[in-house]
């Protein structure tokens, strides 16, 4: 009994992960801005995302609808690339953002 609910279990977790769908990237905007920024990234499968960085440092998400994910650009923050992470460790990169020093 404890084999057939362990296989039903893994047949399940092995179901989730092939249906998980990799994050993709559209567009972004703005293309610039200073740090504390809001940056709305616009793609598919942006749900849940375990991390989400702009030029190499980590972004703080703001809202999300799977669609359209907002993240504030952090101190640290320069010029590279967006990137979003999901569970099933895959990347979604797009371009580039820059990240200016207030005047």
């Amino acid at each position: 009994m404890c084999k057939q609910l362990f296989l039903f279990f893994a047949a399940i977790l092995v179901l989730n992960f092939v249906e998980a769908q990799s994050p993709t990237i559209a567009s972004f905007s703005p293309l610039s801005g200073p740090v504390g920024s809001l940056v709305t990234i616009t793609g598919t499968n942006l749900t849940n995302p375990t991390a989400i960085t702009i030029g190499g440092v980590s972004a703080l998400s703001i809202s999300n609808t799977g669609t359209s994910l907002v993240a504030m650009v952090i101190p640290g923050a320069i010029a590279g690339k967006v990137k979003i992470t999901t569970a099933i460790l895959v990347l979604a990169k797009r371009d580039s953002c820059t990240a200016t020093q207030m005047p």
